[in-house]
């Protein structure tokens, strides 16, 4: 391939969100939005398959808390888990929270590094869509020179069915025909899939396969009491000792052999032995009562630093996620913010999420914070959640927008960030949404994290709408537009963008009322127009007839009432009494029906431009080659 067609971005949009979905280009045009146009020739993205990278081995400072080292006793799922993948056989691993799935996920992965053509993927599945992961699959196992690109779903499907690679993905949040299609898509690959049935039950779907499934269900159970006892020895650093095995046995029956509370239990042993009330002090075998040990989080919260007490209390407001240890300093005030997170895990209060590099709060530490005020062993509460939750919201908008940080950096905090939109929704703080929302969502459809994209736009919108800022609330409709156009929805692309003309016009946004108007038209004209945009009522003597003779557009509560009852009669039948207004409203409503016109018009050419090189035997817009790896100065 000619070096001519890879290219950096131009020194003035490095740092402006942009990227290709298919055959369009989107690039961000100021605090208006995304605009939309056919991928110019310049940036057309050369892909190509990527190696499979070779397996990294632990270093010994990685393996006390990487996933791996919890595992015992597990040696004959594990072996059978790695023979049903070497057969191509895809399976669905579930089990109850803290039941060790995690671990045993990374074990089976490392065992299959040298298993497929196409190595070992490993994907998390926290707020990820099916869409998401199989779109992940690709930019794992493709290497696109260019713009960030995200194939459309001929293309996607086309390219992953010649992929070989043994895709584990944890912490799955859906089931059902969900999953059925992100394994069909990849027919030559071998998936093993974790969730918490419970997930699924709790939301009301069904956790059960079809019987002509292409998944096994393999269900996890608890561990054997003597693998449990060792689990917890090997975390306590020592044999256990005297009235320590009954109490172990009293636990283990309490918890049908969670691995999560073995680990737990070292640690309040750990505590103990520090506090000089272990077996080296004669006669001190006080252990704690088993409610205590059956719910540990506030017992052993109360020998945290205050770095990692204050990380605590940030998880809990990001409803269990864990910031990135480079945002702790600022978050914390701690200078080794990676020490907070050391000891939470080894507390067990904090465990490994998806493929190993974020992480979350272990199950049963959530309800904890009820107790923040009433004196518990967590200490005093140095301000209230609204003052924790505005800081992470000032923090995160410094973040998505500081030039110096990448996309990529950006999305692997998507979790955090969306937890700080949603804690700021339940507090009432809907203008620090809209602003969260407005920093993030841009950087999220960049770094091609479009399920967080659109999470965050949904949160954007209602927020907008319950603080009123009709502004605010026509951007996140025009960008709503973009992401249904660009993930293929082009029925909620016609609704979103005709809502975000119609609100953009009657705000007299001219300019950002155009690139809605451009997102419109790029949904093609074949299709009927929207039932808003089908008639424009009474216009006045001047108007076309064409445009005249459709029916009015239906008020809404957003829009000046002027605008929405149109030029004729009033509104609720009473009668304007200024004839100066109904003039105005008449004008008004002319220039959106023209507008109107230009769109449909606009959209025939837009078409046709986006179709040309189809029949004409130009050749696609994706071009593959045949080496496996391009190596080029360019490359990212």
């Amino acid at each position: 391939m000619p070096q001519s067609r890879i290219t950096r971005p131009r020194p003035e949009d490095e740092h402006s969100p942009a990227f290709i979905a298919g055959e369009l280009y989107v690039s961000a045009s100021g605090g208006d939005g995304f605009a939309v146009e056919p991928c110019p020739e310049r940036r057309v993205p050369v892909v190509e398959r990527r190696a499979a990278a070779p397996a990294t081995p632990l270093r010994p400072s990685d393996i006390r808390h990487h996933p791996v080292s919890a595992l015992v006793g597990r040696a004959q799922e594990r072996a059978g888990l790695v023979e049903l993948l070497s057969q191509g056989r895809s399976v669905l691993l579930t089990g109850p929270s803290g039941v060790g799935r995690s671990a045993l996920l990374a074990a089976v992965a490392a065992d299959c590094a040298h298993l497929a053509p196409d190595g070992v993927v490993r994907l998390d599945g926290t707020g990820r869509t099916a869409d998401d992961l199989l779109h992940e699959l690709f930019a794992a196992t493709h290497r696109v020179a260019g713009a960030a690109y995200r194939p459309d779903g001929a293309t996607l499907r086309a390219r992953l069915a010649s992929v070989g690679a043994v895709v584990t993905v944890d912490d799955l949040e859906f089931g059902g025909e969900e999953l059925e299609r992100l394994v069909s898509a990849a027919p030559e690959c071998a998936f093993l899939l974790a969730l918490d049935r419970a997930l699924l039950i709790g939301a009301g779907r069904t956790a059960g396969l079809a019987h002509d499934s292409r998944l096994e269900e393999v269900a996890l159970e608890g561990l054997e009491r003597n693998d449990a006892f060792a689990l917890l020895e090997r975390r306590l650093g020592r044999p256990l000792m005297g009235p320590e095995r009954g109490w172990a046995g009293d636990l283990w029956f309490e918890s049908q052999g969670l691995p999560l509370r073995f680990v737990q239990a070292a640690a309040v042993l750990r505590q103990r032995d520090a506090r000089g009330r272990g077996p080296g002090a004669a006669g001190e075998w006080e252990l704690p009562p088993m409610a205590q040990s059956a719910a540990p989080a506030a017992l052993l919260a109360a020998d945290l630093s205050a770095g990692a007490r204050e990380l605590l209390r940030i998880a809990i407001a990001l409803d269990g996620q864990l910031p990135a240890a480079v945002h702790l300093p600022a978050l914390t005030g701690a200078v080794e913010g990676a020490d907070a997170v050391t000891e939470l895990l080894d507390a067990g209060l904090a465990t490994a999420a998806g493929s190993g590099e974020s992480h979350r709060l272990a199950a049963h530490v959530l309800p904890v914070p009820d107790q923040l005020d009433l004196g518990s062993p967590f200490g005093p509460v140095p301000e209230r959640p609204a003052g924790v939750v505005d800081a992470l919201v000032d923090h995160y908008v410094w973040f998505a927008g500081h030039t110096g940080v990448t996309p990529a950096a950006i999305a692997a905090e998507a979790e955090a960030v969306l937890g700080a939109m949603a804690a700021a929704r339940d507090l009432d703080r809907h203008d620090a949404v809209v602003r969260l929302a407005r920093a993030a969502g841009p950087v999220f459809a960049a770094a091609l994290r479009w399920g967080a994209w659109e999470r965050a736009l949904r949160l954007g919108a209602e927020a907008a709408r319950r603080v009123g800022e009709p502004s605010a609330e026509a951007y996140f409709h025009h960008e709503l537009a973009v992401h249904a156009l660009v993930t293929e929805d082009r029925a909620t692309a016609r609704e979103e963008a005709a809502s975000a003309v119609e609100r953009r016009a009657a705000l007299g946004e001219q300019t950002a009322a155009a690139l809605s108007r451009r997102v419109l038209a790029a949904c093609g004209a074949a299709e009927p127009v929207p039932a808003e945009l089908a008639g424009l009522g009474e216009l006045g003597d001047g108007a076309s007839a064409s445009a005249s003779a459709s029916p009015a557009v239906p008020a809404t509560a957003e829009l000046p009432a002027l605008v929405a009852a149109g030029a004729g009669g009033g509104v609720g039948g009473v009668r304007r009494p200024v004839d100066r207004r109904r003039a105005m409203a008449r004008r008004r409503m002319a220039a959106v029906a023209a507008s109107v016109v230009v769109v449909l018009g606009a959209s025939t050419v837009l078409s046709l431009q986006l179709g040309k090189g189809r029949s004409d035997g130009a050749p696609d817009k994706v071009r593959p080659t045949s080496s496996a790896v391009v190596t080029t100065p360019t490359d990212a």
